[in-house]
């Protein structure tokens, strides 16, 4: 019994917490019939020109050609912003933000970042955190000055990688989607970072929403007569619901969630701890969440591949 009375006590609170600005990293939002996407990034170890290009590239690769991206099948319209800090060398950094620390390269592969398992990066999320982000919880990562560097060093005012743009779908919820071992890469912006195929596609659009928000707004997805409306939230058009996420470990007193890893994430319609079913020792951390809920016309569809 006084498990689960600790478990509610942390519900309750994950609830208050979820309604104060430090708890977005990233979010998304409809406004004016839009779907915003807000990306909260804090540098540590990169001047302001540096995180200012990484900043661009992000909203410049994420955004397109054309300004916007798509949602689904549904053809909402998509539009990524970036919010960012420069966090001075030695100060914490801000609640509330994706943490990046730059390591300085010198041309020698002891400067790069090295991954948990030993492993040589240019840039990579998720070094006490669990990556990519959940429900738009913060994680954190170290990045190299060499970071989207020119593909051709020969042609430095050529084509540079997009190392910034890609990790930052690590901090908007999506996996990567390569596999080194048989060099199999996706078509997308996850899969390849330089070349004609290094583009966020429709799908990777769609993930990012969904595990932002743990919703689906498109007719394909079930249920499928109903999908939220692409308008401000009003009073009347408001359906409660909770998200969840699920933290193993034997606790005795509320922790710091933002530095946990998540063993299970997504929604319930109310303080419910089945889906902690089977755990030993957890916590539980609720949030609540609104949608405006109305009903369309039309039948399922499928969206592209990746």
């Amino acid at each position: 019994m006084k498990r689960y009375a600790l478990l509610a006590l942390f519900g309750v609170i994950g609830v208050l917490m979820a309604a104060t600005p430090a708890a977005a990293r990233t979010t998304v939002t409809v406004e004016n019939g839009r779907m915003l996407v807000t990306l909260y990034v804090a540098f540590q170890g990169a001047d302001k020109d540096l995180a200012a290009r990484w900043v661009k590239e992000i909203q410049d690769v994420w955004n397109g050609p054309k300004g916007s991206q798509t949602y689904g099948d549904c053809g909402h319209q998509v539009v990524f912003t970036v919010v960012s800090k420069i966090v001075p060398p030695g100060e914490k950094f801000p609640k509330g933000y994706h943490r990046i620390e730059v390591k300085p390269f010198d041309g020698t592969e002891t400067s790069l970042p090295h991954t948990p398992d030993g492993q040589v990066a240019i840039a990579y999320m998720g070094k006490t955190t669990h990556s990519p982000s959940q429900m738009g919880v913060d994680i954190d990562g170290v990045w190299s000055t060499r970071s989207s560097a020119p593909v051709n060093r020969r042609n430095p005012a050529g084509e540079r990688f997009k190392d910034a743009a890609h990790e930052a779908g690590h901090m908007m919820g999506l996996p990567d989607y390569y596999n080194h071992a048989t060099k199999w890469q996706a078509k997308n912006l996850m899969g390849r970072t330089e070349g004609r195929w290094s583009v966020p596609t429709r799908p990777l659009v769609t993930g990012i929403v969904e595990a932002v928000t743990g919703k689906c707004y498109c007719l394909c997805c079930p249920p499928p007569a109903q999908r939220p409306a692409l308008k401000p939230a009003g009073v009347d058009d408001l359906q409660p619901g909770l998200s969840y996420r699920v933290y193993e470990g034997r606790f005795t007193a509320l922790p710091d969630f933002t530095g946990l890893k998540t063993a299970k994430a997504g929604l319930v319609q109310g303080l419910d701890l089945a889906p902690a079913a089977g755990k030993g020792t957890y916590a539980v951390w609720w949030g609540a969440r609104f949608w405006p809920i109305t009903t369309r016309r039309g039948g399922p569809r499928r969206s592209g591949g990746w």
